[in-house]
């Protein structure tokens, strides 16, 4: 909807889901920082600007002056995305807090806490780094996991270990020597169940009459 406003200006309104519209606004104000501290405009005229002529990256081309300047003011760096969704999940050592993009991802992929039979749910989990920060652990998707707040304060308690594989589980040890493995959540369906076999059939008929000698 627009909505007229003074001096030749008007609103342009959307009702949007919350999350939808969170999404938006986060990503117009990401966009917006990257211009660089030298760009006169307040952050709301850049984000209403961006919104209507230029988009970045994996939305439509910019014009060069304005790539240019944005990659003069940037800081470089290797990412690791997921192919299909694009979210950034390998920060390396750049930051220590997960952004948004990446906890989401690994709340969706554990989908419960990691810790062995818990069923927490991962939604307002606690993530954790598995080879912690101080001893060189990277902000990324194999290096975190999804925990209740118990299980995230055993972890760290003496004795207990938990050890990355290469397929995605963790393994768990406690301080009794014994080991456990938990998994992602697999999305994929339950495997229709094999039909049962049909019941033998009855008869109440009777028999053949026996042989006359």
């Amino acid at each position: 909807m627009i909505t007229p406003e003074a001096d030749g200006m008007a609103a342009l309104w959307a009702l949007l889901t919350a999350t939808e519209a969170a999404g938006a606004f986060t990503w117009l104000t990401r966009l917006a920082r990257g211009l660089g501290s030298d760009d006169p405009r307040s952050m709301d005229a850049r984000r209403a600007d961006i919104l209507t002529a230029c988009e970045l990256v994996g939305h439509a081309p910019i014009p060069a002056s304005l790539a240019r300047d944005t990659a003069t003011e940037s800081v470089w760096q290797r990412l690791v995305t997921d192919p299909l969704s694009g979210t950034l999940l390998d920060h390396g050592r750049s930051t220590y807090h997960p952004p948004a993009g990446l906890a989401d991802h690994v709340r969706a992929r554990d989908v419960y806490c990691r810790f062995p039979g818990c069923r927490r749910t991962a939604v307002d989990a606690e993530l954790d780094h598995i080879l912690a920060w101080s001893d060189g652990g990277t902000t990324s998707d194999h290096n975190l996991a999804a925990y209740c707040t118990h299980h995230h304060r055993l972890k760290h308690h003496a004795g207990w270990q938990v050890h990355a594989n290469p397929d995605g589980s963790l393994t768990w040890t406690t301080p009794t020597g014994h080991q456990r493995t938990t998994t992602p959540h697999d999305y994929r369906p339950e495997p229709a169940p094999e039909p049962a076999s049909p019941p033998c059939p009855t008869t109440n008929e009777p028999g053949p009459d026996p042989p006359r000698f």
